[in-house]
């Protein structure tokens, strides 16, 4: 009895933990290109037009400067100057499998003056920043807590131990809140206006409003993933 019993709160606790993060990440890179051969990477301002759901204005400057000082930190090699606009392209698809790298040469400016000392530049988009919520129905949980309680030795002396039981918890109807953030890197070579790596990443992360958080680690993942594609 006492095993089913420990069986069925175990279950019980499974069933009550909501999955703590979802991700999803695509990618792809120009197997042709030289990467090692980068020096200086440029990056611009983050493009935060398609992501409706920012509330404001405040909202929006603050994460380009995330953006930006996120990129900094991670890479000694990039360079910013958010005065001058990036090259006008359209934002490029990831091509399908086997299919030959994908050239913006007819819409990006095969050299522009802009960018002298940059050897590739970024352009990146915030498709979501949202936070939402799940309804969770009233349940009952299983909670671990120490209790105190006395024993006593063979000479009937008086002693305390602790003992770890687990406890039954109502936990009435709540919504829980969720964060999704999507990013969106295309890194094209100065020279040839040519996309030669991007990727789109989505993160959502259940019962947490640390929207700002989750967007940060995104940011830091792709810069980190380009600089090993840097390394020799």
């Amino acid at each position: 009895m006492k095993g089913s019993w420990l069986l069925a709160a175990w279950i019980t606790i499974v069933v009550s933990v909501p999955l703590a993060v979802h991700a999803e990440k695509d990618d792809w890179s120009d197997s042709s290109y030289a990467f090692p051969k980068i020096q200086t990477v440029m990056v611009y301002n983050l493009d935060t037009s398609e992501a409706t759901s920012i509330k404001n204005d405040i909202v929006a400057k603050t994460l380009q400067d995330a953006y930006v000082t996120r990129a900094k930190k991670n890479g000694s090699y990039v360079s910013t100057d958010p005065q001058i606009a990036p090259p006008a392209s359209q934002p490029t698809a990831l091509p399908a499998a086997g299919a030959p790298p994908v050239s913006s040469a007819s819409s990006a400016s095969p050299a522009t003056p802009a960018l002298p000392a940059a050897d590739v530049y970024i352009k990146a988009r915030l498709l979501q920043y949202r936070q939402d919520s799940s309804f969770v129905a009233a349940h009952t949980e299983w909670r671990s807590q120490w209790i105190d309680r006395v024993v006593y030795d063979r000479d009937g002396r008086p002693y305390t131990v602790s003992q770890e039981i687990t406890v039954p918890e109502y936990v009435p109807d709540t919504y829980i809140p969720n964060t999704t953030v999507t990013l969106r890197f295309d890194v094209y070579d100065t020279k040839t206006g040519s996309v030669v790596f991007s990727r789109e990443e989505t993160r959502t992360r259940y019962s947490s409003d640390d929207t700002m958080g989750v967007y940060k680690r995104i940011v830091d993942a792709f810069f980190k993933t380009l600089k090993e594609k840097m390394t020799p």
